[in-house]
């Protein structure tokens, strides 16, 4: 017989996942929300401002809002940055980035920080409703073939 409750406790492994999950399904939610957000933005502004207008605004707005995510990300415990050294390629011209893209992060890593990058964009996240609207006010590339 057991002198404790201690085996009717879950395990400290099990409470990590009880607690962190669904602060990881917020925060992708979060992210979701941020993508439909900036293209109803997108869509309003683009019938109102200049192009040029609008796609400087849209590109600032982009590494505002990806700042403002990866702060949520790294305030919750879900994932730690260090990617300050960016902020010196927005002196930069005619510069280009490539990342190897094994997931999203890299291109929310790098718009946080260059706040007037122009990304060459999936073809097929053009037309989506998370993505297309802001990409296209922000004059993103589209990587289909004419």
């Amino acid at each position: 017989m057991p002198d404790s409750n201690s085996e009717l406790l879950p395990s400290p492994r099990t409470w990590y996942w009880v607690l962190h999950v669904p602060v990881l399904w917020a925060c992708v939610t979060l992210l979701g929300l941020i993508f439909l957000g900036g293209s109803g933005l997108a869509f309003a502004l683009g019938w109102m401002v200049p192009r040029q207008t609008g796609m400087r605004w849209m590109r600032g707005g982009i590494s505002i809002a990806f700042r403002f995510y990866l702060t949520v990300l790294t305030v919750t415990g879900v994932a730690r940055f260090d990617i300050e050294a960016l902020d010196v390629l927005n002196d930069e011209q005619g510069l280009i980035i490539a990342p190897n893209h094994p997931s999203m992060i890299d291109a929310l890593l790098i718009t946080s920080r260059v706040r007037q990058a122009s990304c060459l964009m999936k073809a097929e996240l053009w037309d989506g409703i998370f993505l297309g609207a802001g990409a296209r006010l922000a004059r993103y590339i589209r990587n289909a073939a004419l």
